[in-house]
């Protein structure tokens, strides 16, 4: 049974301050995706506005203990989720290059990107859902 259903920008999905984890179960495939997927996705975010839907992502909840953590498990979208922690990394490496470069409002951005990062270092959750069940 389909709990929610919600339409969230990318940047509210993947804010630590959320308390929600999304988890990729271990039964779902490895990440496939190359440079054709990588392309159509990253065309779809440059080109288009900032509603612009971008696909589903559907995520059981885990949580059981109300004072916890909210646990969302990932069963579908995965590949999209993980795609766009890379596109993150990647920015937060190319902009760590020019940190020098930066004004203040850009390097408290790259700080804000390195906390997003960092959270999810050595895990394989990722944080990002729109469908809930």
């Amino acid at each position: 049974m389909i709990k929610s259903v919600n339409n969230y920008p990318v940047s509210q999905l993947f804010d630590i301050e959320a308390g929600v984890v999304y988890a990729i179960p271990r039964y779902q495939r490895e990440y496939t995706w190359s440079k054709s997927q990588w392309e159509t996705l990253f065309d779809d975010v440059q080109e288009n506005n900032p509603g612009y839907f971008l696909g589903s992502i559907i995520c059981i909840n885990q949580t059981t203990d109300a004072l916890a953590m909210q646990r969302l498990e990932v069963v579908d979208g995965q590949q999209r989720l993980t795609t766009l922690s890379l596109l993150f990394a990647a920015l937060y490496q190319s902009l760590k290059l020019h940190e020098k470069e930066l004004d203040d409002d850009q390097r408290v951005e790259l700080i804000n990107l390195k906390r997003k990062l960092v959270l999810k270092k050595g895990d394989d959750q990722l944080r990002v859902a729109l469908v809930h069940y």
